[in-house]
């Protein structure tokens, strides 16, 4: 268990919308790595 518990949309319409851009800047401000 983690300090943090993020989920992003992952579905190809999220995806087209930014959600990996997004899931970047907020795993980047919070200085933490993707599992």
């Amino acid at each position: 268990v983690g300090k943090y518990h993020l989920l992003v949309c992952g579905t190809t319409p999220c995806m087209i919308r930014g959600s990996r851009e997004i899931e970047a800047a907020l795993l980047k401000h919070l200085g933490v790595k993707r599992n």
